[in-house]
């Protein structure tokens, strides 16, 4: 969508350019109070961040593939099931008395081919050594025009992998990314280094990215000790707003005890995220790699959130980035942040927890819809939904697994936080 239908009307923009202040018909008795900046929700509890997933998939039966090739039960590695249009969900492959490769081949099971790249996998040979496949983001593989569903590989006699994860949209229904974290080259640092600014969140940290000085705020969990992988919440604040707001705004802090929050500034002179060029795509990226090389990071688990354009940058990291994140949690957002998922299928698959109230008349939730349309389908669900906790949500059915949409229409609400967002948000991330 242009940005140019973002703000129709110079009412509306008015509206929306006065979120720092919040009075777009936003006192209802789910929102929260207006605060500088944006809305708070409250806070409270204290829970374990990060939770486990299932690892590895099903064995392929009888070598079959997902579209673009067929596997060979006997043959030598290279026909292990990929084509140029798609990857293997985990055929047999033997090779007896060599040793076969599971790693990044050119076509071999388990590897990469023109069709994508296999998450993972172990592939043996009778008698012979086992090289382990590799993942291309640490969960969920990646593909741009097929998937590999995961499983294990293995010859007669050989040893087993781990399993794939499977991932990106385009070939099988992908299986739960392991829940092994993916560390980064922070955790093994020595001595482990730290960012020039507060890692408390009281002190701006500042990173050129291209020919733009970009400002962020981060909050190092307590306890943090260098080591442990630890996952990352990107805050985006709303329209109006400021990074040193987004940090707490959302009271996810009180909720998930054990993450790296990440709060960015906006550009303009009423600070937002319209993301033109990709400017705050290439922000996020560039903060990630900083934060990587610098914390102890588990790049397996980043999760973006945000209210109005937080929540529409948030859609943006899931359509733009699914390279990085695992899952969003977006309230009234829309795509106009330049997030392409109505146009452009994403290369892997995000887990969405969404919500909008249905009076919001400075980003209509019309505008909303398409976008959740396009995940519903993109992770593989049906159009059949299911009520879950809070009320109003619904969980769409048969989604891909690992991988749901929560949506959350509030009956005559306006451009607003939900109070049940802080605490939703948190439940639904550390799922993953």
């Amino acid at each position: 969508m242009k940005h140019s239908r973002i703000i129709s009307g110079l009412g509306v923009l008015a509206c929306f350019l006065g979120l720092a202040l919040y009075g777009c018909n936003d006192t209802t008795s789910t929102a929260s109070q207006p605060g500088s900046g944006g809305m708070t929700t409250d806070s409270g509890g204290t829970v374990a961040s990060g939770g486990t997933t299932q690892s590895g998939g099903a064995v392929g039966s009888g070598g079959t593939s997902s579209s673009g090739g067929t596997s060979s039960s006997g043959g030598t590695v290279g026909s292990g099931g990929e084509g140029s249009g798609g990857e293997a969900t985990g055929g047999t492959v033997t090779d007896s008395g060599g040793s076969a490769t599971g790693g990044r081949t050119a076509a071999g099971a388990g590897g990469r081919g023109s069709g994508g790249e296999a998450s993972g996998g172990t592939v043996a040979g009778t008698g012979g050594r086992t090289v382990g496949g590799r993942t291309g983001t640490g969960i969920g593989g990646r593909g741009s025009g097929g998937e590999a569903s995961g499983g294990t590989v293995a010859g007669t006699g050989g040893s087993t992998g781990s399993g794939g994860a499977g991932g990106g949209v385009g070939g099988s229904t992908s299986t739960t990314p392991s829940g092994d974290p993916v560390p980064s080259e922070g955790c093994s640092a020595t001595p482990t280094t730290t960012s020039a600014c507060s890692s408390s969140g009281s002190t701006s940290c500042k990173i050129t990215v291209g020919t733009t000085q970009r400002e962020y705020y981060l909050n190092l969990p307590s306890g943090y000790d260098g080591k442990t992988p630890v996952p990352v919440v990107w805050e985006y604040h709303p329209l109006g707003g400021n990074a040193k707001q987004g940090i707490t705004m959302y009271g996810l802090n009180s909720k998930l005890t054990n993450v790296i929050f990440v709060s960015p500034q906006g550009l303009g002179s009423t600070p937002g995220f319209s993301n033109t060029g990709g400017q705050d795509e290439d922000m996020t990226r560039a903060i990630n790699k900083e934060i990587e090389a610098k914390y102890c990071i588990d790049k397996a688990r980043y999760f973006a959130t945000g209210f109005s354009f937080g929540g529409s940058m948030s859609y943006t990291a899931a359509c733009n980035m699914s390279d990085i994140f695992r899952a969003i949690g977006a309230a009234a957002g829309a795509p106009i942040s330049g997030a392409t998922c109505t146009s452009k299928v994403p290369e892997r698959r995000v887990a969405v927890w969404a919500t909008h109230g249905d009076q919001d008349t400075a980003l209509n939730i019309s505008m909303a819809e398409p976008i959740i349309a396009s995940f519903v389908k993109n992770n593989g669900c049906t159009n059949t939904t299911k009520p879950v906790d809070p009320s109003p949500c619904v969980e769409y059915q048969g989604c891909a697994e690992g991988y749901p949409v929560v949506w959350c229409v509030r009956p005559g609400d306006p451009h607003a936080i939900p109070s049940f967002f802080a605490q939703s948000v948190a439940d639904f991330f550390k799922k993953w």
